[in-house]
């Protein structure tokens, strides 16, 4: 507090974890005044508040307005992942016919492409996934592969009202969460959709522009050419619960979400006046990050020639998953195979010759971690070798345990390449 009064004005507000005289932790926001007399001597008056309710509940608003967000395009989600799935399975039943009558040729062509649709599939799930995390983790992110999933998962809505025009500078990378980031782009994709009207697809235009701002900043605009925002609203749309929308087609709370994000990324978001034929455009200003992150594709990767024989333990409660692991790994590696946690236990206690561990997150009974806490207390040093797979359903727990170990986690639904890379390492 001391180190605060010498550093911060007296309007500035701090945040400062606290001890309760309960032994509980909590948040306080901290603000104070300049010097007054008391008694005659100077001195400053300190108010501390206890805001750890409240930032539990702006927290919850977060992952409400987020989950809200998806439910709104939850249909057309459903009917992006069912066009590719309906004609994978379609190619891989002709696939099957194929090769009961020996054209094996035929077949590899027919399961090249129902593998296209599964990919699709899978870019959709994995866009869902990034968006609907509710950590908070703060990395440097790729703007323009935020936008991408926005956009993806929005495509539908977009679709149905307005054509897309997109104008992407260089490669722009920020400092942020991505779920979150990715929350303040659906929320103005949204906002743009709704104010269109129907079956005007060929008429109207939603503008996505990205480029690089002053002073080492990252620009984004959303903008639309609907109806637009009187002018005399529009120092009011980011307050919270202020709406144009009708009663009930709107609570009022996205745009002052979306500003409460930008604002703690360290940026600014505002409405700005509209060009090109655009009536409303709005303007996210964040700073910029010279150089991007270091992806998996960028590690090291195994060996070209043919890698050492490995003995794998896979443990999973799914059993075409465990199905899948000795497909692709079967012909390399010895895969002995456990559908569950006790199970994996015991074949360690007959033999615990593992190179490799795979284990399932999130199974029934003993879960990841519980293995994890036998491994590391019946066979110590074995627990460093097991590689997590994950469904992307993390509950607190799980996700505080992740950032508690070194251990590599593979995100379900995962390819030959990157399993291959993960049991080398």
């Amino acid at each position: 507090m001391a180190e605060q009064l010498r550093t911060t004005t007296p309007t500035a507000r701090q945040e400062l974890r606290i001890h309760r005289e309960d032994g509980t932790l909590g948040l306080a926001e901290i603000s104070h005044t300049d010097y007054v007399d008391f008694g005659g001597a100077p001195a400053r008056i300190v108010v501390a508040t206890d805001v750890s309710e409240s930032k539990r509940m702006q927290e919850q608003l977060l992952v409400a307005d987020r989950m809200a967000s998806l439910g709104m395009i939850a249909a057309s989600v459903a009917h992006e992942i069912n066009n590719p799935l309906a004609y994978a399975v379609a190619h891989v039943d002709v696939a099957q016919r194929a090769i009961e009558r020996g054209r094996t040729s035929k077949a590899s062509e027919v399961l090249a492409t129902a593998r296209e649709g599964l990919e699709r599939v899978r870019g959709i799930v994995l866009d869902l996934k990034t968006f609907s995390r509710p950590d908070a983790v703060v990395s440097v992110v790729d703007l323009h592969e935020v936008l991408d999933a926005t956009v993806a998962l929005a495509r539908k809505q977009i679709e149905a009202r307005a054509r897309l025009v997109r104008y992407n500078d260089a490669t722009l990378f920020v400092r942020a969460n991505r779920a979150r980031l990715g929350q303040v782009f659906l929320n103005l994709i949204l906002n743009a959709v709704e104010a269109l009207p129907e079956g005007g697809a060929r008429e109207h235009v939603i503008s996505l522009r990205t480029y690089d701002g002053d002073g080492g900043t990252v620009m984004a605009e959303v903008g639309d050419d609907g109806v637009g925002i009187p002018g005399h609203l529009l120092e009011r749309v980011f307050e919270p619960f202020f709406t144009t929308k009708p009663i009930g087609a709107g609570t009022g709370l996205g745009l002052a979400i979306c500003h409460r994000i930008v604002s703690e990324l360290g940026g600014v978001i505002t409405v700005v006046p509209g060009g090109d034929g655009l009536r409303t455009v709005f303007r996210v200003t964040l700073p910029g990050e010279s150089t991007g992150p270091v992806s998996s594709t960028q590690e090291s990767r195994p060996p070209s020639s043919t890698p050492r024989r490995r003995r794998v333990l896979a443990i999973d409660d799914e059993p075409f998953i465990l199905s899948s692991l000795g497909l692709i790994l079967g012909d390399t590696h010895e895969v002995v195979p456990a559908t569950d946690g006790p199970r994996a236990i015991t074949l360690l206690e007959e033999d615990a010759r593992f190179d490799v561990i795979l284990c399932d997150l999130m199974m029934h009974g003993m879960d990841g971690i519980g293995v994890y806490d036998a491994v590391q207390r019946l066979h110590p040093g074995l627990e460093r070798r097991i590689v997590f797979m994950t469904g992307g359903v993390f509950s607190p727990r799980v996700r505080t345990f992740l950032g508690s170990v070194e251990n590599r986690c593979l995100d379900k639904p995962f390819d030959e390449d990157g399993l291959r890379q993960a049991v080398e390492r």
